[in-house]
């Protein structure tokens, strides 16, 4: 007889309540999406993911996915009020 342990998969995961990291990344998320502020965004989902707070290694890599999808880069090169030379 084999010993059958019960690990949830995916799916089961997706359905079960959710941890509070969870939900406070999502709270997070959204309101980084709502204010532009994309740092909050990847840390939001980061710690959803993750369901733990993200170390700073884990925002780094969410930031630089979420401004790649809105076409930002992730250096702030397309951000005119930081570059000296366009800057009023």
């Amino acid at each position: 007889m084999t010993d059958e342990t019960t690990t949830p998969t995916n799916a089961e995961s997706k359905t079960a309540t959710p941890t509070k990291h969870a939900v406070k990344g999502k709270v997070k998320r959204v309101v980084g999406w709502a204010t532009g502020d994309r740092e909050v965004e990847a840390q939001g989902e980061a710690e959803e993911l993750l369901r733990r707070p993200p170390t700073d290694t884990d925002v780094a890599q969410v930031t630089s996915v979420v401004k790649a999808r809105y076409g930002e880069s992730s250096d702030t090169a397309d951000d005119p009020l930081r570059d000296p030379e366009t800057s009023v």
